[in-house]
């Protein structure tokens, strides 16, 4: 992992997770502000059994929204046979519940698009990575809202209603934790502000697709780039106000550093319908789904990954 000096955030929004067109080494976001507790209660931690790694947000009781790339191989684009926990309630991905009580359930299913692929078909020439979106369901529901039963209090994140929506000049809210060596995975956030797609291809030389968009981080320091990295992959980015999520971050600047290039998005609301069949635990003839489950029969048999694109 590398790290910057001078730089006093370790601010993840779940960013980059593979090679795919950025570097894998930088496991945090420069810049940003430190979260304070409660404040995005929506935000999701996906730990498998070395840490974070990723990120993610609730959007019902059973379900979190991220990005493909961070639940499937990153040559082949199938679905990763590690088993994935869902860390909610937390500002602070690091502490495990040393300090305050948060919630760790394991993933139990995952969809993603066919469409979704890894590779770059045309090596050489610009690529970013289609459809690159998933739904996780959860192995056992959360109660959000004013719950008795669990603390800390969780609340959902809204989906977009207008599959249309441009977001160009809205300044929006990107989130997340991040890894930064022995230090705590804090909740960071900072505001982003969505380009128009003539201008990420003109400008920044970057290959946006319809179901993509880019934008950028406030540019608070010249001498103190900030920027998405490795780690903040699949984080929301967001309305405040009306607590919609516009974007699923999918990869970001090789430094780190969005003054000289921005992150690019998934447009979640170009994928409502495989959204909302998701949550409803449905699958369809565009996706692709896996499960975790035990032989019948077989009281002692290990968890196996298992197709459900047929149930």
């Amino acid at each position: 992992m590398k790290r910057f000096k001078n730089i006093s955030v370790t601010f993840l929004i779940f960013l980059i997770h593979a090679k795919v067109a950025y570097s894998r080494k930088q496991l945090r976001i420069n810049g940003g502000e430190k979260t304070p507790d409660g404040r995005y209660p929506f935000m999701v931690s996906l730990q498998h059994k070395k840490g974070h790694f990723c990120g993610g947000a609730i959007i019902d009781e059973n379900s979190i929204l991220t990005a493909a790339h961070c639940v499937t191989e990153e040559k082949t684009g199938k679905f990763t046979k590690k088993e994935i926990y869902a860390v909610l309630g937390t500002s602070d991905a690091g502490n495990k519940g040393r300090e305050v009580q948060v919630l760790r359930i394991k993933i139990r299913k995952m969809y993603k698009p066919k469409a979704y692929t890894p590779l770059n078909p045309h090596p050489g020439l610009p690529f970013q990575r289609p459809a690159d979106i998933a739904v996780l369901k959860l192995e056992e529901p959360i109660q959000l809202e004013h719950n008795e039963v669990h603390l800390p209090q969780l609340e959902k994140i809204n989906l977009p209603t207008d599959p249309d929506a441009q977001y160009m000049g809205e300044k929006l809210i990107i989130a997340g934790y991040g890894e930064s060596g022995n230090k705590r995975e804090e909740l960071r956030f900072a505001y982003a502000k969505v380009l128009k797609n003539g201008e990420c291809v003109s400008k920044y030389k970057l290959n946006v697709r319809q179901d993509h968009f880019c934008a950028q981080m406030s540019q608070r320091k010249p001498h103190k780039p900030e920027g998405t990295c490795d780690g903040d992959s699949g984080g929301p980015l967001f309305d405040s106000k009306t607590k919609t999520v516009k974007g699923v971050l999918s990869t970001g600047p090789v430094d780190c550093n969005e003054n000289k290039t921005p992150s690019v998005y998934t447009k979640v609301s170009q994928f409502l319908y495989f959204i909302q069949t998701a949550m409803n635990d449905k699958a369809t003839d565009d996706a692709d789904c896996v499960e975790w489950k035990k032989s019948t029969g077989c009281t002692h048999c290990a968890h196996k990954l298992v197709d459900c694109t047929t149930n």
